[in-house]
């Protein structure tokens, strides 16, 4: 049996096409590999793979609190003499990535940005009295003023004692318009 002569060329095409298309998937898997596993990454692949940045974290450095005795103050009494501030302290890392993924940190750096202010506390060691004019306890008009001192102690005494002791006190408060023999008040 034979073939029509104009068939003849449609078959060898055929077979032209089909070696073709199989030697190139053939020959394009070789090729895929041998680049798969001989390609060297670009320049831009490898920054974009690892890469290192500057990251900085902050911690509060907490303010201490200092106790003094002031004679300044009243006994008994407390202030606060100097309010208490926190700081600050800052750390720099230079941190490398593998893509997405932490790979190492270094700490570049470590300091303090803010000093902490101590917070002062100031107790009263200053014994002040305070007079008032009273009736007299014990029947004799000469100690009718009760001083009691910032620590509790009372004492009755006369116009001029109540004076030293509590400059702010003077008995013309109470209605006395003479003089009886204290100095300066």
């Amino acid at each position: 049996m034979r073939m029509k002569s104009d068939k003849i060329p449609f078959l060898i095409g055929m077979i032209i096409i089909a070696v073709f298309v199989i030697g190139n998937v053939a020959v394009g898997a070789t090729y895929n590999k041998k680049t798969v596993d001989t390609e060297k990454p670009t320049e831009q692949e490898e920054v974009a793979a690892e890469h290192t940045v500057t990251e900085t974290k902050k911690e509060t450095i907490p303010f201490e609190t200092k106790t003094v005795n002031d004679d300044t103050v009243e006994y008994g009494k407390t202030i606060v003499k100097t309010e208490g501030i926190n700081g600050e302290k800052t750390y720099t890392y230079n941190v490398t990535y593998m893509g997405e993924k932490e790979i190492s940190r270094e700490l570049a750096r470590e300091e303090i940005t803010k000093q902490p202010v101590t917070k002062v506390i100031a107790n009263g060691t200053k014994i002040v009295w305070h007079c008032k004019d009273t009736t007299s306890y014990d029947g004799y008009s000469g100690n009718d003023n009760l001083c009691t001192s910032s620590t509790g102690e009372q004492r009755y005494v006369g116009d001029c004692a109540a004076v030293a002791l509590d400059p702010s006190y003077h008995p013309s408060q109470r209605g006395a318009s003479y003089y009886n023999g204290c100095p300066n008040y």
